[in-house]
């Protein structure tokens, strides 16, 4: 199977919506292509709406999922609270793998949209870096499912995505 690694470097994000309620924002981005697969950055400490990261994220992506129409890298700003384990969303984006291709490696902007995705919720910079493309011999068999994580991930040669499904281990239900 063809893939290649993509490197998302978070650059920063202007004008984001204060949903802070104590204190400053402490924004943070998160980001994924697979649900399973999800990375962030680190917490912005300094707070305030224009926060700098400067922070590269790495991804290997199957090939076939740039070719996909319904494939995406999904980015989302959150603001880590007080609560234990506790973020508040600021705004998302969703970029189509395909146009991702074209984009060469500078440095882009996205508006980010807030939850019904019909409002700017301020802008993020990104520059996103595609690897060439290299040949993965396929380890496991069509159906076959991984466990990484607590996650279960079931791997379908047929189509080009890795499909998710959450669930318990397998060795859970023994």
């Amino acid at each position: 199977m063809e893939q290649r690694a993509m490197q998302v470097t978070f650059i920063s994000a202007h004008d984001l919506k204060d949903v802070s309620r104590l204190g400053k924002l402490r924004p943070y981005a998160e980001a994924w292509v697979d649900p399973c697969a999800k990375q962030a950055t680190p917490l912005y400490s300094d707070g305030g709406t224009n926060p700098t990261w400067n922070h590269t994220l790495s991804f290997t992506i199957p090939e076939a999922s740039f070719h996909h129409p319904s494939a995406r890298l999904f980015i989302r700003i959150l603001h880590k609270t007080h609560i234990p384990r506790g973020a508040a969303f600021i705004g998302s984006v969703s970029i189509p793998l395909h146009q991702l291709l074209q984009t060469p490696n500078s440095p882009v902007s996205y508006a980010l949209l807030d939850a019904s995705e019909s409002c700017g919720q301020g802008s993020i910079q990104l520059r996103i870096h595609l690897g060439d493309k290299h040949f993965l011999e396929p380890s496991v068999q069509q159906g076959a499912t991984i466990c990484t994580g607590g996650c279960i991930t079931t791997i379908f040669y047929h189509t080009p995505l890795l499909c998710c499904r959450r669930g318990p281990p397998p060795w859970r239900n023994m």
